[in-house]
């Protein structure tokens, strides 16, 4: 009888664990709905979720809008700068491709992909970084270019497993 309380208290926990999971991602969707605090909602769920891997949570719902509140302003400047970087790189890509030195446009090409790894980069990291640290926006923004290029052996799974999402 032992082991079989023993197996029934694992599952629980599972199932405890995953609910609470299934609770932060229908948060984080509900509050992304207007589209400028996705930086905040993506925060706090990094956030609860970095408490969640150290065992601190508490309730989940009050910890995520906890979280959520307390990093809305620098997510918010942190996300409209990435939207704003990205919409000028998908502009720098459509006057690249209408180009008609074919040199001028490979070598335009080839910088504009390099500038969408750094984007891709700062847009990977800068979330978590946020949840953690309370330098603000550039602060986070200059940390989500530095950490990842120093630490390479880590941000390339990362963002391997990132791009291979989208």
């Amino acid at each position: 009888m032992g082991t079989n309380g023993l197996q029934e208290s694992r599952i629980v926990k599972i199932l405890t664990r995953v609910f609470d999971l299934l609770v932060l991602n229908v948060l984080c969707i509900i509050t992304s709905i207007p589209l400028v605090t996705i930086g905040a909602s993506i925060t706090a769920l990094y956030s609860v979720t970095m408490k969640m891997h150290v065992r601190e949570e508490g309730y989940i719902i009050r910890d995520y809008f906890k979280a959520f509140l307390k990093h809305l302003k620098t997510s918010v400047i942190e996300f409209l700068i990435i939207a704003m970087a990205q919409a000028a790189l998908v502009a720098d890509i459509f006057v690249t491709t209408q180009m008609q030195d074919t040199v001028l446009r490979n070598a335009m090409t080839v910088l504009v992909c390099v500038v969408e790894v750094l984007w891709f980069i700062i847009a990977i990291f800068v979330f978590p970084i946020t949840a953690v640290s309370d330098k603000g926006a550039a602060g986070n923004i200059i940390d989500a270019v530095i950490i990842p290029v120093s630490r390479l052996q880590y941000a390339l799974p990362a963002l391997m497993i990132s791009a291979a999402s989208i």
